[in-house]
């Protein structure tokens, strides 16, 4: 099984924000979106890696945060679905408190940084619980519930890899990991004990 990574080039740069797609008998499953404001970005690295993203049938979320999940709802217009987080799905189902939080936090700024975010009809959606395994054909993704970096936080083991999203940290100019700490749900002992489980 290959994991690819793929760039979303966002604001039109490279090696900002990427997501991973794996090949599965039921179509390519996509790990995290980007934000829909480099969604023509994901488009064309799909489309270079040989997907028409309409072909996406399956889309992992790991957290609603908008440099993650915030396309899923472009996805799932296509047809996808879109599995999440217990306490991620209502945000992605109606997602107006999140882009109040958004619009505070960036301001004027907020649609440029992140574009358009629309809801996630419920028939998309798929709750994953902690442990919880999902089949595509060959394919087994298990879902571990990764609190510290947000409350609502999946990794996705998958063939002996882990797919972190951000309780693995993030990298800048080839520097070490480095753990993005945005408002409001922070809680150390609980990234702790996150890192500790996907160590093991």
């Amino acid at each position: 099984m290959d994991i690819q990574t793929l760039d979303t080039l966002f604001l039109g740069q490279e090696g900002s924000i990427g997501v991973f797609v794996i090949e599965t008998d039921e179509g390519p499953a996509l790990f995290d979106t980007g934000p829909a404001s480099a969604l023509d970005g994901l488009i064309r690295s799909l489309e270079k890696a040989g997907i028409s993203p309409k072909d996406v049938r399956h889309v992992f979320v790991t957290h609603i945060h908008l440099d993650h999940a915030g396309a899923a709802w472009w996805f799932a217009r296509q047809g996808a679905k879109v599995y999440a987080h217990v306490k991620a799905v209502p945000h992605l189902a109606d997602p107006f408190r999140l882009w109040s939080s958004v619009k505070r936090l960036y301001g004027s700024m907020a649609e440029t940084l992140w574009g358009e975010i629309h809801p996630v009809p419920y028939s998309n959606l798929r709750v994953l619980g902690d442990n919880e395994q999902v089949s595509l054909g060959d394919v087994n993704i298990i879902a571990l519930d990764t609190p510290g970096h947000a409350i609502h936080h999946l990794a996705y083991m998958v063939d002996g890899a882990v797919i972190c999203g951000d309780i693995g940290g993030v990298r800048f100019n080839k520097g070490p990991a480095i753990p993005p700490c945005p408002p409001p749900d922070i809680n150390i002992k609980d990234w702790i004990h996150s890192i500790e489980r996907l160590s093991a």
